[in-house]
């Protein structure tokens, strides 16, 4: 019981905390948490625009890439020749992997989105914009 009590004394001092702010100062604590929802709601949907923007490019590659190389694949045996096929060939990968690349980039941005903040995280932004 000790060892879960030890556990979770941060979280209820972070409570009282709080609970004492708002009995003391009620409308700089509303302010404050004002502040903290607004930044809150913006490096979210910022985060969320990003990775959805990453997405979209990522998939539009990979279209690309699927049509470039059924492109390939028909000339390669229509006329043996390298040239037209080579070219589309190389095209092809290159949106492969651009199209990977954009998606990793993607995933980046959604991996920081459901992830909580707490309130000394907010007040040291500089180590939270990073990611």
């Amino acid at each position: 019981m000790n060892a879960e009590l030890a556990r979770n004394l941060p979280l209820f001092r972070s409570l009282a905390q709080n609970l004492a702010a708002y009995l003391f100062d009620r409308s700089a604590y509303l302010r404050s948490l004002k502040a903290y929802m607004t930044y809150q709601v913006e490096y979210r949907s910022g985060k969320w625009m990003g990775g959805t923007a990453f997405l979209v490019l990522g998939i539009f590659f990979l279209i690309g890439a699927s049509f470039s190389l059924m492109f390939s694949l028909y000339h390669l045996l229509k006329d043996y020749t390298g040239n037209t096929t080579l070219s589309a060939f190389i095209v092809s990968w290159v949106c492969i992997f651009l199209g990977f690349i954009f998606l990793m980039f993607s995933k980046r941005s959604y991996t920081g989105l459901a992830s909580g903040m707490t309130y000394r995280e907010w007040k040291n932004r500089e180590d939270h914009r990073r990611s």
